[in-house]
C-alpha cells in the first residue's frame, strides 16, 4: 500500500507501506497545528487514527478491495 501525510511544518511525505501497523509521531510547541494522512492498500482493510495529546481526534476505517482512508485534524 501507500501512505501520504502532511507534517506539522506543512511538507508532504509519501511512504510505501511494506509492514503494518505503521505509526509516526510529531511533537511541537506551536499552539495550532493542522495535519492529514491518507492510506491506500491493495488488500481489503485499512484504517487511520490521529491523536492530539493522546486524544483521538479523527479515526477512519474501510473494508473493501483496494481500501482507502483519510484522517484530518484541521486545528489542534
Amino acid at each position: 500500500g501507500m501512505l501520504s501525510y502532511i507534517d506539522i511544518d506543512g511538507y508532504p511525505h509519501t511512504v510505501n507501506l511494506t509492514e503494518l501497523p505503521w505509526s509516526h509521531v510529531e511533537t511541537t510547541n506551536l499552539s495550532v497545528v493542522s495535519g492529514s494522512i491518507s492510506a491506500q492498500v491493495h488488500g481489503g482493510q485499512v484504517g487511520c487514527r490521529m491523536l492530539v495529546d493522546d486524544v483521538v481526534r479523527d479515526e477512519q476505517t474501510a473494508t473493501r478491495q483496494d481500501a482507502d482512508v483519510t484522517c484530518r485534524v484541521k486545528s489542534a
